[in-house]
This record gives structure tokens, sequence and C-alpha cells, in this order.
């Protein structure tokens, strides 16, 4: 069971790599990115009951939102709240699309 320092460290780190990452570090934000991977995937698999294309797609489109949005990043912010935020837009995106009437005209 982790205690309590090993938490305030993995904050720590976590600010740390952010600021990095806002600065230009792209390193520090692969390794912030690799740390939320499998919890992205295992989001888009229970969500679409799925591992195909579309969670591929997905995943891929919620990293690319993250690399794009970091400048709005902050220090106080959770990042893990930051990247599951565009996670459920970028699930409801495709739902809407889903939803939405078929061109026909092909």
């Amino acid at each position: 069971m982790p205690s309590v320092t090993d938490e305030l460290t993995d904050v720590d780190e976590e600010i740390e790599l952010l600021a990095r990452w806002r600065d230009g570090d792209d390193a520090a934000g692969h390794q912030l990115l690799e740390r939320y991977f499998g919890l992205v995937a295992a989001f888009f698999r229970y969500r679409l009951d799925t591992v195909d294309d579309a969670a591929a797609d997905l995943i891929a489109e919620t990293f690319l939102r993250a690399v794009d949005g970091r400048a709005r990043l902050t220090a106080d912010m959770n990042f893990r709240g930051f990247l599951m935020g565009i996670a459920r837009v970028v699930l409801h995106k495709h739902y809407r699309e889903l939803r939405a009437p078929r061109d026909r005209t092909h």
C-alpha cells in the first residue's frame, strides 16, 4: 500500500513533469502521457465494449488534444482530470457522429 509520502512524491513529480512539458520538454510530456495511457485506453474499452480501430483512434485523438492543449495547463491543475476531461469530450463527439444522419448521396 502506498504511503502518504509516496503519494506526495508522485504529485510533486507530476507537477514537475507538467512544468517541464509546458516549457517544451517533450520527454517530460511523453513520460506524463505514458503514465496515463492505460487509464485512457481502459476508459474507451469499457465504454465502447471493444478494442478496435475506433477505440485506438479515440485514444490517439485524446492524446493529440492533450498535447495541443498543454499550454492551458497550470501548476495547480490535476493532469489526470485534464486528460480524462478530454477523453469524455472525445467520446461524446464520437457518439454524436454515430447518431448524426448519414450523407446518403454517396
